[in-house]
């Protein structure tokens, strides 16, 4: 089976809400609707078929790809399934997330325990 695989950096897709809330003056003018716009056009945008899977890094959570998912189902989008990881970032609360086409066929691997010492470095 072929498939299309995207990545994109949404750079700190965070909707200004605690516990997170100092990273929201990345945010454009028209605040976490106008970033889920922008991004949703950028991901049809990609190829006359659109990418089966997209990888995207620097996203808050559940919280802003539910609005994502919902953004991009009003735009007609095939991508119908997601998965947000647990942060390990112990400063910023970035995860990553992967949407997709496709259902997942396998359980994401996550370690069982942060491994980042007392200054956010990670343990050897």
């Amino acid at each position: 089976m072929e498939f299309t695989l995207a990545t994109f950096n949404t750079y700190w897709l965070f909707d200004n809400e605690a516990p997170l809330q100092r990273w929201g003056a990345k945010l454009p003018d028209g605040g976490i609707e106008e970033k889920i716009d922008l991004i949703a056009q950028k991901i049809i945008a990609i190829g006359p078929n659109g990418a089966d899977i997209v990888a995207l890094q620097e996203v808050e959570g559940a919280v802003v790809l539910e609005l994502l998912m919902a953004k991009l189902g009003e735009l007609g989008s095939p991508l119908r399934y997601w998965w947000s990881s647990e942060t390990l970032d112990p400063y910023t609360g970035q995860n990553v997330a992967v949407i997709s086409r496709f259902p997942a066929t396998t359980s994401p691997v996550i370690p069982t325990a942060p491994r980042f010492d007392s200054r956010g470095f990670p343990r050897a």
